[in-house]
């Protein structure tokens, strides 16, 4: 008996020991990953249910570069712990168009082609604006000026260790160089800056070739309109299917190294919405065409499943999509080739309060963060794998009629971009919302070389299936 229970003693050390020999051939790192990983969620969750007041002066910014077709709105905000200074920034934006020799140019109209003409070093792009007087200061994007600038709003006397950044960039940066690119070589530039360091004047993104040699006899073509809806259904009009495969063959199967950059505009009726969801399918081989359809799809599916059943029966819609310039080889520049993709959209839906805006933004952007956290869809993008949710920037502008106001009290999810200026990370998805005559608006951009090749079409499929109850919980 006494053997029996000495055995039993025996074989359950010997278990204990081969758990205890599992366990600590874990390596230490792999168990502060796992904690770390687990705490990062929990923060994310918490963070989502945060609220901030957006200020006037940010509204106006919005309001104002939402106006022009040509023109994008970036916002960062960057914390560091040394305090920033405007002559670090301004030396920071000094180094930066030493480095990309593009910020150099200005973009001139000359007849029908596009003429770049090179301007001072000494231009001043960094405009700082006070939080309470800021009219007249915005002037117009136009082919015939500054294609970029930086405005940097004024910081409160205790909070100089953080800054918000606003940047207005011409579509036509874009077609030489990568939005992100700039965005990441202004903080590298202000990091060195801040730490007693000398930014490097290389050029860290250049063309083998001359930038005005690749644009000589560019045309400037006008913008496409094309109307598809019941009143022209009996008459000769292009579908929609049909457009769609104009634009295919007019970009996406081009034999140059460059495709052109273009605006195209849709406006679609009830009746030939769906065709665009069908046409995906006869887009063949061509990466253009591919995101053009997924893109103009995806968010069709959004917009459809957001609103009232009413709503969507007599809803117009408006898209445009700028296609950037593709480079194809890769040994063209240091870096990866990308396209830029921004759309724009609105929906002709009227909103009969403030209130009922920022509950269908607010919606519109969890379902979103919903998708791309569950789906995996950042799997491309390595730096954001454990915090995919990080990686999306929603900007929630609200309504054009009380936004001149000093103080607003709409209190938005606090969804701006919070980028450490030691970290490379920035939003790679971009949305921004606003709300002109009741009218809702959406200006979306993202970057093709981060997303997983089929990111566009599992965005529509998780759109069109996480939020197809939406529109019941809508406000009355």
């Amino acid at each position: 008996m006494f053997i029996r229970i000495k055995q039993k003693l025996f074989q359950c050390a010997l278990l204990l020991m081969s758990i205890l020999r599992t366990i600590l051939t874990i390596p230490y790192n792999r168990i502060l990953s796992i904690i770390e990983k687990l705490y990062k969620r929990k923060q994310n969750n918490l963070q989502l249910k945060e609220a901030r007041t957006l200020g006037s002066l940010e509204r106006y910014f919005y309001f104002w570069i939402l106006q022009f077709d040509d023109t994008f709105p970036y916002k960062i905000t960057l914390s560091s712990k040394i305090p920033f200074t405007v002559k670090h920034i301004s030396d920071a934006i000094s180094a930066l168009v030493i480095q990309h020799p593009v910020l150099r140019k200005s973009f001139l109209n000359n007849g029908r082609t596009v003429k770049l003409v090179e301007i001072p070093n000494i231009v001043d792009y960094l405009e700082i604006l006070s939080k309470k007087h800021f009219d007249s200061l915005f002037n117009t994007f136009s082919l015939n000026g500054k294609s970029w600038r930086l405005v940097m709003l004024e910081p409160d006397v205790e909070s100089t260790h953080t800054i918000t950044i606003l940047i207005g960039v011409h579509h036509a940066l874009s077609d030489y160089i990568y939005n992100r690119q700039i965005i990441t070589s202004f903080v590298h530039n202000l990091d060195k800056l801040q730490h007693g360091m000398t930014p490097s004047s290389d050029i860290v993104f250049k063309h083998s070739k001359p930038i005005e040699e690749m644009t000589r006899d560019t045309p400037i073509r006008e913008v496409e309109s094309c109307y598809v809806g019941p009143t022209y259904q009996d008459k000769k009009v292009l579908t929609a299917t049909e457009l769609l495969l104009h634009a295919v063959k007019k970009f996406g199967h081009t034999k140059s190294s460059f495709s052109s950059s273009r605006t195209l505009k849709w406006k679609l009726g009830k009746e030939t919405s769906q065709i665009f969801f069908d046409s995906r399918r006869k887009c063949k081989g061509s990466i253009t065409s591919l995101l053009l359809t997924v893109c103009i799809s995806s968010f069709m599916k959004l917009t459809q499943t957001c609103l009232k059943k009413d709503e969507v029966v007599n809803l117009p819609f408006v898209f445009m999509v700028n296609l950037r310039r593709y480079i194809k080889s890769e040994e063209e520049f240091r870096g990866n080739a990308s396209i830029d993709v921004q759309c724009y959209l609105q929906m002709t839906s009227s909103f009969t309060s403030n209130k009922q805006f920022w509950v269908t933004a607010n919606n519109i952007s969890m379902k979103i963060r919903e998708i791309v956290e569950s789906g995996n869809l950042l799997v491309a993008a390595k730096d954001w794998i454990d915090s995919p949710v990080a990686a999306i920037d929603f900007t929630h502008v609200g309504s054009t009629d009380d936004f001149i106001k000093e103080k607003t009290n709409i209190c938005i999810d606090d969804l701006e971009t919070n980028t450490n200026v030691n970290q490379e990370k920035s939003p790679i998805f971009n949305v921004n919302t606003n709300s002109v005559r009741g009218e809702l608006q959406f200006l979306i951009s993202y970057s093709s070389s981060l997303m997983p090749d089929m990111f566009a079409q599992k965005f529509a499929d998780g759109i069109s299936e996480s939020i197809q109850n939406l529109e019941n919980e809508q406000p009355n």
